[in-house]
C-alpha cells in the first residue's frame, strides 16, 4: 500500500540513538565539538610555544608536565665545545660582538633558518639603549644567554620575558632600570632568542632548578630582585615559592595564568594561529595589543616590530612544548611573603584584570595591586614610563625600609 511505503521510507531516515549519545543533543554540536578538537590539536602540533595536548590548562591544585620531543643534537653540539667556544662579550650602545655559534643548527630548523632569524635578532639588539654584556651561561639544560646592564656594584635584578619571545623583549625598561640596579634580561633557555637547550624542561620543577642553576652561576645567592611578564610573570611567582630565601622583592606584569584562568577568548583566538598564514597571527595580535597596535611603539617594540618577530621565530626554530602555566591555589598566593606587586592594564585580554586584583585583594592582601590605564598585556612597551616609574619605586621602597 503506499501508505506503508511512505512508512518505510520515514522510518529508514530515522536517526537510531545509541547509547553513547547525548539525550537531546543536536548532531551539529557533535560536529562543532569533532572540529573544535581538530582545531586544538593542530595547534597544539604546530604552534612551537604552547601544547593543548592531550587536555587544556589545569586549575591550581594540579600540574601537568607534557613529555617533550628530546633535542636532534649533532655530534658537533657537545656541551664540552659549547662551553669551550662562548665568551663573554662587551656590547655597547653601538653594537655588540655575537657569541659564538655552534655548527648544528638546533634549535633552529636550518642553518638558513638560524641565520635569518639571529640577523633579525641582531639587528634589533643594536638599539639596546644602555652598555651591557652579554653572557652564555652553562647547565644541565644547555646554554642559556644573558645581557647584563647597570652598575656591578648594584642590587641585582633578573628579567624574565612573555613566552614567545626574549630579552629583547625589555628594550622600553632597560635603561630607567640598570640606573638603579644590576639588571640581568635572560633568554628563555625554552624558547625564542640565542639560548640553546640540549635537555627539555619537561615540568615547572625543571624551570625552578634552571633557574637555580643560572643564578648560582651568575653569583646571584640571594637579594635577587625578580620581574617577570606574562609567561615570565608566572614562572617569577613560582620561583619566589621555590626559593623565598633568594627573592628579596617580586613584580609580576600581567602573569599569565597564576592569578585567574586564561579566558576562552584568547583560547579560540590562539587556535586559529595554528593556520599557515600571517594573517591569523597578525590579527590575534591586533586583538592581544589594541593599544600598541593604535598608539605605536619605541623602535624595535613597535607593533609590527612584535609581528615580524613572532612570525620569523615560528618559521625559524624547531617545534617545542612549553609547560602550562597554571593558576596559583590561595594557599599558594597567601604564602608569598617578599613584598610582591601585581601590575595589569585595564585593557588585558587574557583574563579579567579587575577580578584578577579583586581575588588577590581577598586572598593575599599583602601582594601590591596596580591596575594601569589604556594598556593591556603591552603595558610593559604602552605604559613604559608608568611601568618603569612603578617598579623603581617598589623595589627602592623595598631597599629603603620604606612600607610598599
Amino acid at each position: 500500500m503506499p501508505g506503508s511505503h511512505r512508512q518505510a521510507r520515514i522510518s529508514v531516515r530515522t536517526p537510531v540513538s545509541t547509547p553513547q549519545d547525548s539525550p537531546g543533543k543536536p548532531r551539529w554540536v557533535d560536529r562543532h565539538q569533532s572540529l573544535a578538537a581538530a582545531l586544538i590539536v593542530m595547534f597544539s602540533m604546530f604552534s612551537p610555544a604552547i601544547d593543548l595536548r592531550p587536555k587544556p590548562l589545569l586549575p591550581a591544585r594540579y600540574e601537568m608536565a607534557e613529555p617533550s620531543d628530546p633535542p636532534d643534537l649533532g655530534p658537533d653540539l657537545s656541551m664540552e665545545d659549547t662551553v669551550a667556544k662562548s665568551e663573554t662579550a662587551a656590547v655597547t650602545k653601538a653594537g655588540e660582538t655575537a657569541p659564538f655559534v655552534p655548527a648544528n643548527p638546533h634549535p633552529f630548523r636550518s642553518a638558513e633558518a638560524r641565520k635569518r632569524y639571529l640577523a633579525l635578532y641582531d639587528a634589533r639588539a643594536q638599539l639596546w639603549p644602555v652598555p651591557s654584556q652579554t653572557q652564555m651561561v652553562s647547565g644541565a639544560y644547555g646554554q642559556t644567554f644573558v645581557r647584563i646592564s647597570g652598575p656591578a656594584d648594584a642590587p641585582p635584578l633578573v628579567l624574565l620575558h612573555g613566552i614567545s619571545s626574549n630579552s629583547l623583549a625589555w628594550l622600553p625598561n632597560v635603561e630607567a632600570l640598570s640606573v638603579h640596579y644590576r639588571v640581568y634580561a635572560v633568554d628563555h633557555i625554552f624558547d625564542f632568542g640565542r639560548s640553546i637547550y640540549t635537555r627539555p624542561l619537561r615540568s615547572a620543577d625543571d624551570h625552578l632548578a634552571w633557574l637555580d642553576e643560572l643564578f648560582n652561576t651568575l653569583g646571584l645567592n640571594g637579594a635577587v630582585r625578580l620581574v617577570g611578564l606574562s609567561y615570565g610573570g608566572w614562572l617569577a611567582a613560582r620561583y619566589a615559592l621555590h626559593a623565598p630565601e633568594r627573592v628579596a622583592g617580586l613584580a609580576m606584569l600581567a602573569p599569565v595564568c597564576t592569578v585567574r584562568p586564561l579566558a576562552p577568548g584568547w583560547m579560540a583566538r590562539a587556535i586559529l594561529c595554528a593556520l599557515p598564514h600571517p594573517w591569523f597571527a597578525r590579527n590575534f595580535l591586533r586583538w592581544l595589543l589594541p593599544d600598541l597596535a593604535a598608539r605605536g611603539g619605541p623602535p624595535g617594540s613597535s607593533f609590527n616590530d612584535t609581528l615580524r618577530e613572532a612570525l620569523a621565530a615560528m618559521r625559524a626554530f624547531k617545534s617545542r612544548r612549553l609547560v602550562p602555566a597554571n593558576v596559583l591555589s590561595d594557599v599558594e598566593l597567601s604564602a608569598i611573603k617578599m613584598p610582591a606587586l601585581f601590575m595589569v592594564g585595564v585593557n588585558e585580554k587574557i583574563y579579567s584584570p579587575q577580578k584578577a586584583c579583586e581575588r588577590l585583594t581577598e586572598v593575599a592582601p599583602q601582594i601590591r595591586t596596580r591596575l594601569l590605564p589604556d594598556c593591556g598585556h603591552d603595558l610593559s612597551v604602552v605604559q613604559a614610563a608608568l611601568v618603569n616609574r612603578e617598579v623603581v619605586g617598589f623595589f627602592d621602597a623595598l631597599q629603603s625600609g620604606k612600607p610598599t
